[in-house]
């Protein structure tokens, strides 16, 4: 009777052993111990096709082999295409101490007339002017003096409000910009001063310009 009792706490030990150890098996295989991990994070996936039949265990699956292949870091190197020569609009304000070579070049720019007018959208000012430098113009900026101030000049303090103004005038040459400037057809007493010309070119136009720091 001894002995039999024995057998059986034996077995019992035996069953025990292997319940513990398939459960461990199974819990390695959850964490990927028993799968290879792959060259990459697509073959970890991969290799654990069988192990992932629910969302869950597509999502345990993911964070192990993203854990174990770390996405890669994307450096985007995007060439600055006026840099690389291509004509793009730059704007140069004579009111900013740093354009002061600029100018002469500004000045060389004379307003011949404003008028107050309307589209079938809203009122806006035609700034005409007179381009007499040796490049064609795409923008203007134009300042409201003070109160006061009866002659422009280049002190950012004398002009209350400041807009750029869409046109173009060809080299040596007439043309008219468009400002859209909120209440403007309230403002006609307002003082326009040029200070500042948008032109399209390359960096290499713009010194040609003296437009430069």
């Amino acid at each position: 009777m001894q002995a039999c009792i024995e057998r059986m706490r034996a077995a019992v030990k035996i069953q025990w052993c292997i319940s513990a150890v398939l459960l461990l098996a199974s819990a390695h295989a959850a964490a990927g111990m028993f799968t290879s991990d792959g060259n990459t994070f697509e073959e970890c996936m991969e290799n654990r096709i069988d192990e992932t039949k629910t969302e869950v265990q597509y999502g345990i699956a993911a964070q192990y082999c993203r854990q174990k292949h770390p996405a890669p870091v994307v450096h985007l190197d995007i060439p600055d295409p006026w840099a690389h020569g291509v004509p793009q609009l730059r704007v140069v304000v004579g009111t900013d101490t740093e354009y002061a070579k600029a100018r002469p070049v500004i000045a060389a720019v004379a307003l011949t007339h404003v008028t107050i007018t309307s589209d079938s959208q809203s009122w806006y000012s035609r700034v005409d002017i007179t381009n007499r430098n040796r490049f064609p113009l795409s923008a203007l900026i134009v300042g409201f003096a003070a109160r006061g101030v009866s002659q422009c000049d280049w002190n950012p303090k004398s002009y209350t409000e400041i807009y750029e103004c869409d046109g173009s005038a060809d080299s040596g040459m007439s043309g008219s910009f468009r400002c859209n400037i909120p209440g403007v057809e309230q403002r006609t007493d307002a003082h326009y001063c040029i200070i500042g010309i948008g032109v399209t070119a390359t960096p290499d136009d713009l010194k040609r310009y003296s437009l430069t720091k």
